[in-house]
């Protein structure tokens, strides 16, 4: 079973009574430290770190910690986040878990339990890959099976969006072509559909924010967090030679070439 000893945890805005005691409990972790989300968020977009769970004090240097919260979750959606802070009230903790952090807790905790918590978190995690690449490898051998797609043609409500030979999958949340699958997460796909969808439309990073990460954010926020978003699914794109029909309107947004 995986556990804290193999983890790669991403600690983000951790004051000194935080840090001492995850040094303490998780001292046998690979542990990488980042002073604050925006050198956190540079770190995760730029260098696309392989981590397996990121601790978080949302309330250090940030004066909206549900904010601080949802932009780190919106930039990895797929890796999960525990809240740790020494600074804590009924009201963070109800909003943080409302917005989908797995776990909350203070340096109150019993190390025991804490390091417990982190290490179901980390087999999760674990489990959630392989499931993945199980499923990607189900899909495949399904598709060399299959000899028609069938497509759901509602003008309205489609559940499918074919551009060439892309096709996404909204049931589903695939990303694929008939050469292999395109590994997006869920904010990434939700991201091309809505730019597929919108085929030579373009849409600004602010309502594609809006759409698809569900939360309001200033003009400059969206910028910077969609802009991110673009990159990680070009770099996917790259993969079946598709990154170029993702373009950059320069000034006004982003849109799909077909």
């Amino acid at each position: 079973m995986s556990s804290a000893k193999e983890a790669r945890i991403l600690l983000i805005a951790i004051d000194d009574i935080v840090l001492d005691y995850v040094q303490a409990t998780l001292h046998d972790a690979e542990i990488t430290i980042k002073a604050n989300t925006t050198f956190a968020q540079r770190l995760l977009i730029e260098n696309e770190i392989d981590i397996d769970c990121i601790i978080l004090d949302p309330t250090t240097h940030s004066h909206n910690p549900l904010s601080a919260t949802q932009q780190i979750q919106s930039i990895v959606d797929d890796v999960p986040l525990i809240i740790l802070t020494a600074m804590t009230s009924f009201e963070l903790a109800v909003n943080a878990l409302n917005a989908g952090v797995q776990k909350f807790y203070t340096p109150d905790t019993p190390s025991d339990v804490f390091r417990t918590a982190v290490d179901e978190t980390v087999a999760f995690a674990h489990k959630k890959k392989i499931d993945t690449l199980l499923l990607g490898h189900m899909r495949n051998a399904i598709r060399d099976y299959q000899q028609n797609t069938v497509t759901d043609t509602s003008t309205n409500y489609p559940h499918t969006l074919i551009s060439g030979d892309l096709t996404l999958n909204r049931d589903r949340y695939e990303a694929s072509t008939p050469e292999q699958d395109i590994p997006l997460s869920p904010t990434q796909f939700r991201i091309l559909w809505m730019l597929v969808k919108s085929c030579r439309d373009t849409l600004t990073a602010h309502d594609i924010a809006l759409e698809a990460l569900g939360y309001t954010m200033t003009e400059s926020e969206a910028k910077d967090l969609i802009k991110a978003h673009i990159s990680k699914i070009r770099n996917k794109l790259s993969a079946v030679n598709k990154e170029k029909k993702l373009i950059t309107v320069r000034g006004h947004g982003y849109k799909w070439a077909e």
